[in-house]
């Protein structure tokens, strides 16, 4: 019946193997020769491939399918594409609703059910492995939890270097999150440790539906399997999300859940890491002692798991609720330990976090040929796309108001582009808004009027509807100053710059 509603659904594959005329019997007869003379190897792959929740996959997930290298199984994709079974594209292969409706069919009729169980296995394994290379090469200096390592039978992804994996997520996208439905469906454990190892991929790229769709899947499946641990770490993913959708309650409720989870599946690691976000919780309420408390806790638990890049973090965490208190020096002592620790173990992204805290804080203290250096290395990091876009626009940001205050206004302006272009994928409109002015000031002063009026109304148009919170406050007070200094006339004399 798959096959049928399928053709009704596509008419003009009918239309191309049986001309147009209504008769299921020719369109299965026509694909039956088809499937005949394949080799038996290749006919079992076509029957598999139908197990792939995407349309669209790579010869090196079919082979993990199938359980052979990936050099045996190319040929065999190419002979089902030259039967007109499967579509080739590129270096991807694409099987079709109507093939794949055909191939359901065979593969319920022609293969074992254990087969089948252990062919889906083997290729959310090849998802699972790659998740976890994906989020090891960004995040080198991380020790996985071992409930979250692959199994040992899982073909390897290799995927060394943080451009590399990016560009898999970005390919894997839509299949990653599929995969992860389709473990749920099944019950496999792939459903919620896939979406724990990609979270901070998601956060990177600003693919909060995937991360939200995942997670929430995740969450059901690991609380039907009763596996604590693992329903820990999705309220915990599902709590940051809240609040970086500025749900605080919602956010706070899925800590205490995750913490809760973690001590009962004594998972001392996890419930460090819970402690961690619940000092962020309440340094974002402004509650610093309550904040310190949770981040004081942390950090015991994370030295006496020699968790280094969760001592780093921590550690950065409390330079932070310094410098929101006004105890610079203090502040200053914490990051430099959480650097240290960032730099002895390869952690750039982390680094770059650092280092921009340290940045602003010289600049506060009017030391800006400290800051400048310190900030010129954030963005250093962003060129090796080994920092987080909110760290490298606010140090572009920064370094852009510091060459205003210098008269070096062609290089802020250059700056504050350069910030401008990283928000715009991100919707950061926060962030724009102050590049967008700082752009405006330069240019005003570059003589470049009408370029500056019109970064002016930009910076105007995205304040609006957007709160005055007090870290944009002072940049709506400058806009307010420049919007006033505005005119509409002709009068004004055309700039002699390009």
């Amino acid at each position: 019946m798959e096959l049928v509603t399928a053709l009704r659904a596509l008419p003009s594959s009918l239309a191309a193997i049986d001309d147009g005329h209504d008769s299921d019997d020719a369109l299965r007869a026509s694909l039956a020769r088809s499937y005949r003379v394949l080799p038996a190897e290749v006919a079992r792959l076509f029957r598999l491939l139908s197990l792939h929740p995407g349309d669209e996959f790579s010869a090196e997930v079919a082979a993990a399918t199938i359980g052979t290298p990936v050099a045996a199984c190319l040929p065999m994709l190419r002979s089902l594409a030259s039967v007109h079974l499967l579509e080739h594209a590129g270096v991807r292969f694409i099987l079709p609703p109507l093939m794949r409706a055909y191939a359901t069919e065979l593969a319920h009729d022609a293969t074992a059910p254990q087969e089948l169980a252990d062919a889906r296995v083997r290729m959310l394994d090849w998802y699972w492995a790659g998740a976890s290379s994906a989020d090891q090469a960004v995040y080198p200096h991380r020790i996985q939890r071992a409930d979250l390592a692959p199994p040992a039978a899982a073909p390897p992804v290799i995927l060394e270097f943080g451009p590399a994996a990016m560009a898999w997520l970005s390919t894997e996208r839509t299949n990653l999150s599929a995969a992860i439905v389709l473990a749920s469906e099944h019950g496999l454990p792939h459903a919620w440790r896939m979406p724990v190892l990609l979270r901070e991929l998601y956060l990177l790229n600003n693919f909060r539906s995937d991360w939200k769709r995942t997670h929430e899947v995740a969450l059901v499946a690991a609380h039907q399997a009763g596996d604590d641990q693992g329903e820990a770490g999705i309220h915990l993913g599902l709590a940051l999300l809240a609040r970086l959708d500025d749900e605080p309650a919602k956010s706070l409720q899925g800590l205490r859940s995750a913490l809760e989870l973690f001590g009962k599946a004594g998972n001392r690691r996890g419930e460090a890491t819970t402690r961690h976000y619940l000092g962020n919780h309440y340094r974002y309420d402004r509650e610093y002692t309550t904040a310190q408390t949770f981040y004081d806790h942390a950090l015991r638990l994370r030295v006496e798991e020699n968790d280094r890049s969760g001592q780093s973090a921590t550690l950065h965490a409390l330079g932070v609720i310094m410098v929101e208190q006004g105890d610079a020096t203090q502040a200053r002592a914490y990051l430099h330990q959480a650097l240290d620790i960032r730099r002895s173990i390869g952690y750039h992204v982390g680094q770059a976090a650092t280092l921009t805290e340290l940045g602003m804080l010289a600049d506060s203290e009017g030391d800006t040929e400290t800051a400048l250096t310190v900030l010129d290395e954030v963005v250093a990091l962003q060129e090796t796309q080994t920092a987080d876009h909110e760290d490298v626009v606010r140090a572009l940001t920064t370094l852009a108001d510091i060459h205003v205050d210098r008269g070096d206004y062609a290089q802020a302006a250059a700056r504050a582009r350069y910030a401008i272009g990283l928000c715009h994928p991100h919707n950061d409109r926060e962030h724009a808004i102050r590049a967008s002015t700082t752009l405006s000031e330069a240019l005003e002063h570059l003589g470049r009027h009408d370029e500056a009026q019109e970064e002016s109304r930009h910076a105007r148009e995205l304040l609006v509807d957007l709160d005055v919170t007090p870290a944009i406050e002072p940049t709506a007070v400058r806009l307010t100053v420049l919007s006033d200094s505005d005119t509409d006339d002709d009068t004004t004399e055309p700039s002699d710059l390009p």
